[in-house]
């Protein structure tokens, strides 16, 4: 029995146990193919969402972006919206364009450090309640259709990408640190001078709630090619603001309270008399006093300044000539 059990097997016994085990291997094979569906064509190279992995770090700079952004609508809008950012997604510069109205604000700006360009679309709407709100208007959707901007909101739309630049850089600073060139502005979409119409972009969306109106989208178009040289850092789980003070809240504040109104006084005179002079006052008579040289200028009975009474394009006006009270003095009232 022992023998029988180490008996060698035999060329011709090897083989056909060899072709019996493949061909065992190509009907399981076969088999669970038949039961996983349609089969669809794979290419390569060709996955850019799978390139860039899940877009860790660019939905954290999103992210970054959306809360120190709030700050630069503030001065025009008089009020900080809430804006959401939504994930990134990858689809066709003209599937893109199919999304959007035939007039939009289109910027577009080189990025030296990707070594392309990347494109903000903001709605006409939102330049024109801007526009409007900076200049005493209410925030309300714009009735009037039009085609083209106006001097003025070319202005404010120039304002709001150049601080937009600002914020980027600021959210991209843990990154990589961007650097912009000059700014081409569009209208249309079809003269935009951006890439290809088949090439892929990341589109990273931000929703902005103002009251009263329905909810604008902020669009910022990176090309796939330009994120390319940084896809690994893209794919970072780790991105956090460790290290690095969010002054999101301190700018928050500041421009709030900046944005208070507060009554200053500039006392001209001060005269002690006695109480029957002053019930013997009649109209018509005459008390003489003397004008000091120097006046102060007061906030809530407290002199800060000191001053001259001049004229400037014929109107009164006080020359400041003194502070009275350092900042961190004012910081602490």
């Amino acid at each position: 029995m022992l023998a029988e059990a180490n008996r060698t097997l035999s060329e011709q016994e090897v083989e056909a146990l060899l072709q019996n085990a493949e061909q065992g291997s190509k009907e399981n094979q076969r088999a669970s193919i038949e039961h996983t569906g349609p089969v669809s064509e794979f290419r390569f190279g060709d996955d850019e969402l799978n390139l860039l992995g899940d877009f860790h770090a660019l939905q954290v700079i999103n992210e970054k972006f959306a809360r120190l952004v709030r700050v630069i609508f503030q001065p025009m809008l008089h009020i900080q919206p809430r804006i959401n950012c939504d994930p990134p997604t990858v689809k066709s510069y003209s599937e893109y364009c199919e999304t959007i109205e035939r007039f939009m604000s289109l910027s577009t700006t080189r990025v030296d450090e990707l070594r392309g360009s990347i494109m903000l679309v903001m709605p006409p709407d939102l330049i024109s309640m801007a526009t409007d709100t900076y200049y005493g208007g209410a925030i309300k959707k714009p009735t009037k259709i039009t085609t083209e901007f106006t001097g003025t909101e070319r202005r404010i739309l120039k304002i709001l990408t150049e601080d937009m630049k600002k914020t980027l850089v600021s959210a991209w600073q843990d990154l990589i640190k961007l650097s912009f060139s000059d700014t081409a502005f569009e209208e249309n979409p079809q003269f935009a001078s951006f890439v290809d119409g088949q090439e892929s972009v990341v589109v990273c969306r931000f929703e902005i709630f103002l009251p009263d109106v329905d909810p604008l989208n902020l669009d910022i178009l990176y090309p796939i090619q330009t994120l390319k040289p940084i896809a690994s850092k893209l794919r970072s789980q780790v991105q956090t603001d460790v290290g690095e003070s969010d002054m999101s809240w301190t700018e928050k504040l500041h421009a709030v309270v900046s944005e208070v109104p507060i009554v200053v006084a500039a006392s001209l005179l001060e005269k002690k008399i006695p109480i029957a002079k002053l019930t013997e006052l009649m109209e018509g008579e005459s008390m003489v006093v003397s004008l000091p040289e120097d006046v102060k200028l007061k906030v809530s009975d407290r002199a800060y300044f000191v001053g001259d009474i001049g004229e400037v394009d014929g109107n009164r006006a006080v020359n400041i000539t003194k502070k009275l009270i350092v900042p961190s003095e004012v910081s602490e009232v």
